[in-house]
C-alpha cells in the first residue's frame, strides 16, 4: 500500500464524517429553534410528498374535470332548451 492511497482513503473518510456531522448539526438546530412549527412543517410536507408525489397535480386535474363537467352540463341544458323551443 502506498502513501497516496492511504491519504486518499483518510481524506474520503474525513469528508464523509464531516458531511454526517454537518447534517446532524443542521437537523439539531431545526429541532432546537424557537420556531418549531417551521421544522415540523418541513418534515410534514416532505412526508406528504413521499406518500403521494402527484397530489397537487391530481388536485388540479380533479378541479379541471369538475369544470369541464359543469361546462358540458350547461351546454347540454342550453341545447335541450333550444330543441324544446324549436319543437
Amino acid at each position: 500500500m502506498n502513501l497516496e492511497t492511504l491519504n486518499s482513503g483518510w481524506l474520503i473518510a474525513c469528508g464523509f464524517a464531516l458531511l454526517v456531522f454537518l447534517i446532524n448539526i443542521g437537523l439539531f438546530s431545526l429541532v432546537k429553534k424557537k420556531n418549531r412549527q417551521r421544522g415540523v412543517t418541513i418534515y410534514t410536507n416532505m412526508l406528504d410528498t413521499i406518500r403521494s408525489p402527484w397530489k397537487n397535480e391530481e388536485k388540479s386535474l380533479a378541479e379541471l374535470d369538475q369544470a369541464v363537467r359543469k361546462i358540458r352540463s350547461d351546454t347540454e341544458h342550453e341545447q335541450s332548451d333550444i330543441r324544446s323551443k324549436n319543437e
